[in-house]
């Protein structure tokens, strides 16, 4: 009983947090922060850039790939505040639940997109957090970056 519970919660978590609409940046707080529309304020999943001199340019970057563009937010049930932000898609993206356990392949409906988390490790403006602070469907995709 406990496990259907369990599992109830997570599946109703990722539901809850999935959005199958485009969101719009209303602005960017720093490298790692959007707020969008209707004040949802987001955290990239996945990057750090505590302590680091980037944050700047990382928020520029962020201003011009996501910028009066259709944007998709991917949410993680562990971390109701962040999000995998994806840009460029040529469909709304099915985002499903199945390869939380990672998965280097991009959605069903962003074959083309770009994981903006992903660019930003990418273009060096970003660490992927460390192994053992990573969670999420991506983790293993951006620590990839890192070594």
């Amino acid at each position: 009983m406990a496990v259907i519970v369990s599992v109830l919660i997570i599946v109703l978590s990722y539901v809850i947090y999935r959005i199958d609409r485009p969101c719009h940046a209303e602005r960017i707080i720093d490298g790692e922060t959007i707020v969008f529309e209707g004040g949802k304020e987001i955290e990239l999943l996945g990057v750090n850039l505590s302590g680091s001199d980037n944050s700047i340019m990382a928020a520029e970057y962020l201003k011009t790939i996501i910028d009066g563009r259709n944007v998709w937010l991917e949410y993680d049930f562990r971390n109701r505040n962040g999000a995998w932000v994806w840009v460029g898609c040529e469909s709304a993206p099915k985002l499903l639940i199945s390869n939380l356990r990672g998965t280097d392949e991009n959605p069903i409906g962003c074959q083309k997109g770009v994981l903006v988390n992903e660019q930003l490790v990418k273009m060096g403006w970003s660490k992927p957090i460390s192994a053992d602070e990573a969670t999420g469907k991506y983790k293993m995709r951006l620590q990839g970056l890192g070594e």
